[in-house]
């Protein structure tokens, strides 16, 4: 053993100086001279302390119980009715662990990170400090770091190959913050009426004995915890019911190791035995189980009750949400919450109060559900206690630095009310419930995602803090990056070149419907709501037709797999043609004494679109930077911070920081945060703007016959000759413009016309075919020789039941009109929910009925095909097959369908994340998935079905949802 090993060694003897807790945590492993060297497995010992810590806590938590039991029921009542809501969640939590069949990981991660911020906020009377724990641990040590080690573990789960970011010295910290590891011992002691040996364990803990009982047993120096309860013939047990239950098996897993095994307790004899079964048969062996772990209520699928399993499962915001509400509102608030909601939905709270407690946690969340996030918290925050700065910084305890990055970048998260000039009550409340959802879906919203990078859905603000983000990304390569930055360019470019003339091209149509919306009462909106509808109809019909043919000029971008200079040379001809494509549409607009040039100056009060040198000396900046990578493996920064302030001047007009925002070039996007219907009968709403200039974004009162929708996103071109700007109390100035052009971000948006459907239809199975073979042509075209072949076998697998590529996998996207005049499936994927069935005999027996020969390559590619699914999908989803037919390509569908894959996910509430592989050249697709929050968590390579020696890399992602 080394120097360093042996000061490891020492270090932690110091920490964890009782020989039996340090086998149990390392696995009887030290006297393995590696078992401190293998960064691998560091993440598990933190794994096997949380299990040693929840045990602990449930078994504290069993003797409380028994101690409440004992008092006297009016002493019983007020000492529960002191409990703090993160005291009930967790009193709850622990009384139905094996009520709900499992002690698996996501118990113990809500209760470790629930008595850490339970520690935290109720220091006097936490749940530790009633249990008799106060002293046993040190949370606070930890922080926000405790989180992050188990997020890693959480990773290192998924796959073998995973090396999480956590070293020896992470692991002498993690144990830190567990003081009672320096004091505690482990004793055995063999277990009674057993037919082999077995031990229990008896941990002494400050002097204290912990008689772990049932909840920990040695077999063969094997350390097993128990997992799971079931009951033969369940029944509330009572000392005095003869129908108590007379079986009780009790499954218990190895901290380390897959060697599970069964205990089952019995009153009398038993005589049928079943394999991996362990029997401990005497006449009180229920009873004695049963009140040592306080299991009375056992449930059966007969006894479930409402929202048990919640915590089980990742309900993303919602439950943070209701968590932070419960532990907030006191007692007057929650008794007005209870008498005004009881009113109608009293079948319910009473399901969800129990003999001891309130749950208030789940009633919260049954009330965000039912009632509504908007409208519960509008009660709350009218009516109870409940104060939006309180609730700031309860997530702050949770999660840190994150809230104050929020806080920088939105204003009505750092202060609600800042904004308003009428400070009434109402407005008050509705400003807070405004915040307060924001900030818990910003926060917490895991499935949060960025549009592709075609098309996107982003100011000019949020596509240069994109680029920083991407330039301070240390884990990036510079050809990465530069290739990112082209096609963000590139794609901002195509986006004002297709925008504009869709927008010119509708000229005719925009105008009479404004004309004859103008001649109706305003108050009847609906016939022009439909008249808006046909005419943004024809403008998402005429982008499509510019979008397709800007973006079949860039294809080669995605063809380039490293920066040598010949590639160099194919993203500047990119590069240069952008920018022309920008020039001639501006030469094309400011061609005088044109019908083009007036339609123009009707729309924007502009001749044209942009200054000439202005745009030549911002787009040269850029042309420059990018060729002085020719030859020399320079920063990628000098590019990224030219385009960034060639993209200022398409957000301004002018290269002047305080340039109005109407002198815009790039469409200016916003958020309808208010529309209004004045008492002189015309319409206005407010435009929220993220300018990128300060902390503030703007807000812009439009008066427009356009109706708009609060929350929705659209583009606007104002006309700068209809633009006010009024002075306003408070030193800043008002925005207002006048019948500016509005378009509704789904009528720009390709794919929103899109219709996302499984596959049903026997006369869909060609082009499906067709589609999967065109994912990944290397791969299925030596699995099926060529594409026919593949239309003929997978059009029978799809009707296999025990095949991967049976239809209930397939999920489509479908274009309800095209101009081929039917409905044309563009897209498909498969999604799995959980490693599928599947046979060889069944893949051989499609081959045979399509009549096509199966080759060694054919076994080659399905064999790699295997490899994929058993080393990814574990507890997930898992999309493969992913494709975008040739023509709709850069138009926003991949993403489109990604998302209603990640939706399908998210409805499961199963808990489960969505997984999927991409290969390293894949740039397009990689810069998709970051984009939309993948994490890769795994690179490796295969062999792609190619044989041994034509090997490449691939990167495994995950998004958490």
């Amino acid at each position: 053993m080394t120097n360093e090993l042996l000061e490891r060694r020492r270090k932690i003897e110091q920490l964890i100086p009782d020989k039996g807790m340090r086998n149990l945590i390392f696995d009887f492993g030290e006297s393995d001279t590696g078992f401190l060297s293998n960064r691998r497995k560091y993440i598990d010992y933190v794994k096997t302390t949380l299990y040693i810590v929840t045990l602990i806590a449930y078994k504290k938590f069993a003797d409380y119980k028994l101690r409440l039991e004992k008092m006297p029921s009016l002493e019983r009542a007020k000492v529960v009715s002191a409990f703090s809501n993160a005291m009930v969640r967790l009193y709850n939590m622990l009384d139905g662990c094996y009520a709900s069949g499992r002690f698996d990981f996501e118990l113990v991660e809500n209760i470790i990170l629930n008595m850490q911020v339970d520690a935290a906020m109720n220091r006097d009377r936490s749940f530790l400090e009633s249990v008799g724990m106060s002293r046993y641990f040190n949370f606070s040590f930890l922080g926000n770091d405790l989180s992050k080690f188990i997020f890693s573990l959480k990773k290192s789960m998924l796959s073998s190959r995973y090396i999480p970011d956590f070293e020896f010295e992470d692991l002498v910290r993690f144990f830190t913050a567990f003081p009672f590891l320096l004091n505690a011992q482990l004793e055995f002691k063999d277990v009674d009426y057993c037919e082999v040996p077995l031990r229990s364990v008896v941990a002494v803990i400050n002097g204290e004995q912990i008689d772990m009982g049932h909840l920990i047993i040695e077999i063969s120096e094997q350390m097993n915890y128990l997992y799971g309860v079931t009951m033969t013939d369940p029944h509330v047990f009572t000392q005095k019911d003869p129908n108590k239950a007379q079986i009780i098996s009790a499954e218990y897993v190895p901290f380390c190791g897959s060697s599970d095994f069964c205990i089952m307790y019995s009153d009398d004899s038993v005589s049928e035995r079943f394999p991996r079964t362990i029997y401990i048969c005497y006449d009180l062996a229920v009873e004695d189980f049963l009140r040592e772990l306080r299991l009375m209520h056992v449930q059966s699928e007969k006894d479930s009750y409402f929202f048990r399993d919640f915590f089980f499962v990742d309900n993303k915001y919602i439950k943070y949400l209701a968590l932070t509400i419960s532990d907030l509102i006191n007692a007057e608030g929650r008794r007005k919450l209870y008498e005004f909601y009881g009113k109608k939905y009293g079948k319910v709270f009473k399901q969800l109060s129990g003999s001891q407690v309130i749950r208030w946690d789940e009633i919260i969340i049954f009330l965000l559900l039912e009632v509504g996030i908007y409208n519960l918290l509008t009660y709350l925050f009218k009516n109870t206690n409940l104060n939006y700065a309180e609730v700031k910084e309860a997530f702050r305890l949770r999660f840190g630095e994150s809230v104050a990055k929020l806080e920088r970048e939105y204003d009505i998260i750092r202060e609600p009310s800042n904004s308003l000039l009428l400070r009434n009550t109402n407005n008050m409340i509705h400003c807070k419930v405004q915040a307060l959802i924001l900030l818990a879906t910003r926060l917490l919203t895991a499935n949060e995602v960025k549009i592709s990078v075609s098309d996107s859905l982003a100011s000019v603000a949020e596509i240069v803090d994109d680029l920083k983000a991407i330039e301070q990304n240390a884990f990036m390569q510079i050809d990465e990056k530069i290739l990112y930055y082209v096609n963000k360019l590139i794609n901002f470019n195509s986006v004002i070149v297709i925008f504009y003339e869709g927008l010119m091209s509708c000229y005719d149509k925009f105008k009479t419907r404004d004309l004859e919306e103008s001649a109706r009462l305003l108050f009847s909106t609906q016939e022009s709501n439909a008249l808006a509808t046909d005419n943004f109809a024809l403008f998402r019909q005429v982008t499509m037709q510019v979008r397709r043919r800007i973006y079949s000029r860039c294809e080669k971008i995605f063809t380039i797999k490293a920066l040598n200079n010949e590639a160099l040379l194919v993203l500047l001809e990119l590069v240069r043609n952008s920018f022309a494509m920008l020039s001639n549409l501006n030469n094309s607009l400011n061609i005088r004494n044109t019908s083009k040039n007036e339609q123009f100056y009707d729309l924007t009060g502009r001749r044209k679109l942009f200054d000439d040198e202005t745009f030549d000396m911002t787009s040269k900046n850029v042309i420059s930077a990018l060729e002085q990578l020719r030859g020399a493996r320079i920063s990628s920064n000098d590019l990224c911070n030219s385009i960034i302030r060639y993209l200022e001047y398409m957000r301004d007009g002018s290269v002047d920081r305080a340039a109005p925002i109407e002198g815009a070039i790039y469409p200016i996007l916003g958020t309808c945060s208010q529309t209004i219907m004045s008492q002189d009968g015309y319409r206005y709403s407010y435009l929220s703007i993220n300018t990128g200039k300060g902390e503030n974004r703007l807000d812009v009162k439009i008066i427009s016959n356009e109706p708009m929708n609060i929350g929705d996103v659209y583009y606007c071109v104002p006309n700068i000759r209809r633009c006010l700007r009024v002075p306003s109390d408070r030193d800043k100035e008002k925005y207002i413009w006048i019948n500016p052009q509005i378009i509704p971000y789904e009528a720009y948006q390709p794919n929103a016309s899109a219709s996302f459907e499984g596959l049903t239809d026997r006369a869909d199975y060609d082009r499906v075919a067709e589609l999967i073979y065109s994912s990944d042509v290397r791969l299925y075209g030596k699995m099926f020789g060529c594409r026919e072949n593949a239309k003929k076998v997978l059009s029978v697998l799809f009707e296999k039941g025990k095949s991967i590529y049976n239809k209930k996998y397939v999920r489509i996207l479908r274009l309800p009109q095209t101009e081929k005049g039917g409905k044309e499936i563009i897209a498909v994927a498969t999604l799995y929910s959980q490693l599928p069935e599947w046979e060889d005999a069944v893949f051989e027996s499609a081959f045979r009925t399509a009549g096509v020969p199966i080759t060694d390559d054919t076994r080659n590619a399905l064999e790699s095909v295997r490899d994929t699914f058993d080393d990814t999908i574990g507890n997930n989803y898992y999309v493969c097959d992913l494709c975008v037919a040739e023509n709709y390509r850069g138009c926003g569908y991949a993403k489109f369908m990604l998302n209603c894959l990640i939706h399908v996910a998210e409805k499961d509430f199963s808990g489960k994340n969505v997984v999927l592989s991409v290969y390293e050249e894949n740039f397009a697709a990689l810069n998709l998935y970051n984009l939309m929050g993948f994490i890769p968590y795994v690179s490796d390579y295969d062999s792609r079905g190619c044989g041994r020696n034509n090997r490449e890399k691939y990167f495994k992602m995950i998004k958490y949802v």
